[in-house]
């Protein structure tokens, strides 16, 4: 179990500055990965992983970059001429 402290560069519009929080993963995610991460409203949001730092024993942070809501996400990663 890997624990990330998740920071965002561009959170959605109802948020403002860089959000943190802590998330658990069955495996490390690795840059360029797409994410799926609930927010504090629990509406899924996609996320694109631009940088990854080990800080050991299973923890790190993970910087990633909001590219949407979930649906928009996997419109954009199964129909990208659209």
């Amino acid at each position: 179990m890997y624990k990330f402290q998740i920071i965002t560069q561009n959170p959605p519009e109802a948020l403002t500055g860089r959000t943190f929080r802590e998330e658990s993963f069955q495996a490390a995610p690795r840059v360029g990965e797409y994410l799926s991460l609930s927010d504090e409203h629990a509406k899924a949001q996609g996320y694109v992983v631009r940088a990854v730092v080990h800080a050991g024993n299973g923890k790190g942070n993970l910087f990633v970059e909001h590219v949407g809501t979930e649906a928009e996400m996997m419109e954009r990663l199964l129909l990208p001429n659209s």
